[in-house]
């Protein structure tokens, strides 16, 4: 019998292989389906794509370019050199002898992508992105290209919570943006690896004198934020919560408890909002949990008081919704808006709220369906 292969060869057919596009040397996927939404008036989607190196070779990411809808489309972002080293996270054990644009056979990467499209833009359906890839060994040739790599973008508009919080003035601290700790922070859980706090933010209260404590700072009561009442952000239903771990010391380099997938949330309660989705509320007071898994909530509804419990170093409620997962940690993590709160602000680093002189506002504006990013002052 005549192998598939010579019969093709005889017909004057190429082979099935060269029939397609060059094979491309890097797997692209993204990490969850790109969503938009409002921070500070602005549309922005931010999501993660991983990177694979699929080849027998190493090869180093020089670029990368995303476009609305089609590389002929709106460039919405060029990524290069410092702006594309600083996008990347390795994963695993990162090589220090190498940048991380240079991935060796096998390896992967995640970029992370953050778009600020403006004000009243509109998020386009399809994000169409463009690499440009090199060799290590071959710096003076042309770097190949490859793309269009296309990822749609949920037409889903973010749901609008009300705050989890009592009034006041609150720091954003961790919030969304593309270099904060939450955001960056993959976990597996049960063979599977999500970024639940994709877009999760630690709540901490300011004072009158605009400090986040007074008197000795090591006793949980002289901040001001402890025992604050936290509130339901959304009609739901209790799926899951934990009390009696203990509180830690503020500002101490250890915890109360060894930290575990069971203990990092401390005392939490986790509601399944009426749309689907999971809001975490972390790191309460023990023994002041007032719901019960199973139990019906209302918007607005107190559900325990802020502490600092389980991987906590100081008090604040710890807030994220997710899509999927009744453990803290175990679900993708989605973006949402606030019905309002009042914009005070943004401090460049958490270091100005220890400065000699308290932070003072500098701006007063009313936002609406929109989620603060990190290191907003916030007022309630």
């Amino acid at each position: 019998m005549v192998r598939l292969f010579s019969l093709l060869a005889l017909l004057g057919i190429a082979p099935f292989a060269s029939a397609q596009r060059p094979v491309a040397p890097i797997d692209v996927r993204a990490q969850w389906t790109p969503t938009y939404f409002r921070s500070q008036a602005h549309t922005v989607v931010a999501y993660e794509l991983r990177v694979t190196n699929v080849s027998t070779r190493e090869i180093t990411l020089k670029q990368l370019d995303v476009f609305g809808d089609a590389l002929t489309g709106r460039h919405l972002i060029q990524l290069q050199a410092d702006s594309l080293r600083d996008a990347i996270a390795t994963v695993g054990v990162r090589d220090t002898t190498i940048p991380p644009t240079q991935i060796r056979s096998g390896r992967q990467v995640i970029v992370f992508v953050w778009l600020d499209l403006g004000s009243g833009v509109k998020a386009p359906a399809t994000l169409v992105h463009r690499f440009l890839l090199g060799r290590p060994d071959s710096a003076a040739k042309p770097p190949d290209t490859v793309g269009p790599v296309r990822i749609a973008v949920s037409s889903a508009p973010p749901i609008v919570l009300s705050t989890p919080l009592d009034h006041g003035l609150w720091v954003a601290r961790h919030g969304p943006s593309n270099i904060a700790d939450h955001r960056r922070t993959v976990i597996s859980v049960n063979g599977v690896s999500t970024i639940a706090q994709r877009f999760a933010t630690d709540w901490i209260m300011l004072g009158p004198d605009h400090r986040m404590w007074h008197g000795d700072s090591t006793v949980n009561r002289n901040w001001y934020g402890y025992g604050t009442t936290i509130h339901a952000a959304a009609n739901g239903v209790v799926v899951a919560e934990h009390d009696g771990i203990p509180e830690n010391v503020p500002l101490s380099p250890t915890r109360a408890v060894p930290i575990t997938l069971e203990t990092v949330a401390g005392n939490f309660v986790i509601e399944r909002l009426d749309d689907g989705s999971m809001a975490l509320y972390a790191h309460m007071q023990p023994g002041s949990l007032k719901v019960k898994t199973g139990q019906r909530l209302q918007r607005g509804q107190t559900i325990g008081l802020l502490g600092n419990s389980g991987n906590s170093g100081a008090p604040h409620l710890h807030f994220h919704l997710m899509a999927g997962g009744d453990s803290p940690l175990a679900g993708e993590g989605i973006p949402f808006g606030f019905r309002q709160y009042v914009d005070e602000g943004i401090v460049p680093d958490m270091d100005a709220l220890f400065a000699p002189a308290p932070w003072q506002p500098t701006r007063n504006t009313l936002r609406r369906n929109d989620l603060p990013s990190e290191n907003m002052i916030v007022g309630f």
